[in-house]
């Protein structure tokens, strides 16, 4: 999606933002995002361009290449141009390409070191673009998705292992550009399946989930933005419309528990939004459509992953402890 609409839900999400850090708005952050989200309107799905045989025969090879050096233990050599042609493999719907191909060699090259400063900033410029991050986003269920959500799956690998490369001193702008990049992303993306028969893992909400997870332990991400993001997830996971049972809410349930765990700040915060959560919930009238069971039942799900978990501060799982009957 480019174009207005692209640029308006980018511009509210920014502005959101703005206004948590101005203190106008953390109380009504969750409502105000969920109407936001309301709004999006999804089209029917177009063709999504596939790298040419001779780019898939090119990244075979130079994977395999890489690889070997791997294995051995020499010195890795990779161009800028060849991590560009990478990168271009994660669109790609041949999971031989896109997962152990493309993905694999990159998370490689990022959490082994074997990049420069610049090369871990081309890489991260590459999946920020709005053609790769937001590829026909608002249209319904397409092919598209593995390229989005494989970009924030990367995006992950480089803000958990390249920020420890780069010592917590990404250049101001781009940890910016990203947190709202990655927020419009959580915004738009309405995409939940799991596998998909002859391409094998979407999975666009466990890897928002490896992101969040990273941003937890980003040295530069403040405790607003990662309030921010957090919030804006809870209010997407209470809108997708497919059934999340291939690891989603596991996933996203984690990161959260890690952010929990971090300080009481986000315990006061986050247990006022799940009593908000509840309160929607208890008037919303009984589905009558499969979409709205589906939707239930993720959120249903979210609750009760939560009362699993053995690190869950004990203010958030009595609360949901005391109201389990509800969950069921």
């Amino acid at each position: 999606m480019v174009g207005q609409s692209l640029y308006m839900i980018k511009q509210e999400a920014t502005d959101l933002r703005q206004q948590l850090y101005q203190g106008k708005l953390l109380n009504a952050l969750g409502p105000i995002a969920g109407q936001l989200i309301d709004q999006i309107n999804y089209t029917d799905p177009t063709a999504v361009i596939q790298l040419t045989s001779a780019e898939v025969r090119e990244i075979l090879v130079l994977t395999t290449e890489l690889h070997l050096q791997l294995t051995q233990g020499g010195l890795i050599d990779v161009s800028d141009d060849q991590l560009i042609l990478l990168m271009g493999g994660l669109q790609q719907l041949d999971p031989l390409i896109r997962d152990q191909g493309s993905l694999f060699m990159l998370s490689e090259l990022v959490q082994g070191g074997h990049l420069t400063k610049a090369q871990l900033h081309l890489v991260l410029r590459y999946v920020l673009q709005d053609d790769v991050l937001f590829a026909h986003i608002t249209e319904t269920a397409n092919d598209a998705v593995f390229q989005r959500s494989f970009a924030v799956s990367l995006l992950s690998v480089i803000d958990y292992w390249g920020q420890k490369q780069l010592a917590g001193e990404l250049e101001l702008d781009l940890h910016t550009r990203m947190i709202t990049q990655f927020a419009t992303y959580i915004i738009l993306e309405g995409d939940g399946r799991g596998f998909v028969d002859d391409a094998g893992w979407a999975h666009a909400f466990v890897h928002i989930g490896h992101m969040l997870d990273a941003s937890v332990y980003d040295p530069q991400m403040t405790r607003l933005d990662k309030i921010f993001l957090f919030t804006l997830m809870l209010e997407r996971i209470k809108r997708i419309e497919t059934p999340l049972y291939t690891g989603e809410i596991r996933r996203l349930v984690t990161a959260m528990i890690n952010l929990l765990n971090l300080d009481t700040l986000y315990v006061s915060y986050f247990l006022k939004h799940l009593k908000q959560w509840r309160q929607e919930l208890m008037q919303m009238p009984q589905p009558n459509t499969t979409i709205g069971w589906a939707s239930l039942s993720n959120q249903m799900q979210f609750f009760q992953e939560i009362l699993l978990r053995e690190r869950v501060p004990a203010v958030i799982f009595n609360y949901l402890n005391e109201t389990r009957d509800f969950l069921v």
